[in-house]
């Protein structure tokens, strides 16, 4: 009886001893915080637009509240905007409306489509889009945006 009880505790100690070296070895993949793909596309870039004459102009992306794959793009396409791109691994998609004030002073309700590809550096940015306006506006654009 005596060999029993010497060898349940010799188990349970070596039992725990195991257990607490294998919870000291683990690594735990979700304690590190893995970069959010839209941290890439954040910044201030000047761009250099054809659309299909040539604009330089400055523009922003910053993070929303709204959700952790949405960006806000301020001055989008020079207008002078802040519409909303939905990332997506490497790639921006816009599908936005707003508001901008043609050279007259007169307001356009527009709706901006497009996509911005971000560059394997994550240094230049080539985005493609259209513009469609409520008064018969329309224009489609490329542009290099280079991050300052």
């Amino acid at each position: 009886m005596k060999n029993t009880s010497r060898f349940s505790v010799s188990f349970l100690v070596g039992t725990l001893l195991l257990g607490s070296l294998l919870t000291a070895c683990s690594c735990n993949d979700q304690d590190e915080e893995t970069p959010l793909a839209r941290e890439r596309f954040l910044g201030t870039y000047s761009v250099n637009e054809s659309c299909p004459q040539q604009y330089n102009y400055n523009m922003t992306v910053s993070t929303s509240t709204k959700n952790e794959d949405v960006v806000l793009i301020d001055n989008f396409g020079g207008y002078g905007v802040l519409l909303e791109g939905i990332v997506s691994g490497d790639v921006v998609e816009i599908d936005d409306s707003a508001t901008f004030f043609d050279d007259n002073g007169s307001a356009i309700i527009a709706n901006f489509e497009g996509l911005a590809t971000l560059n394997s550096s994550g240094s230049v940015l080539t985005l493609n889009y259209k513009v469609t306006g409520s008064n018969g506006f329309f224009q489609q654009c490329t542009a290099t945006c280079v991050k300052q």
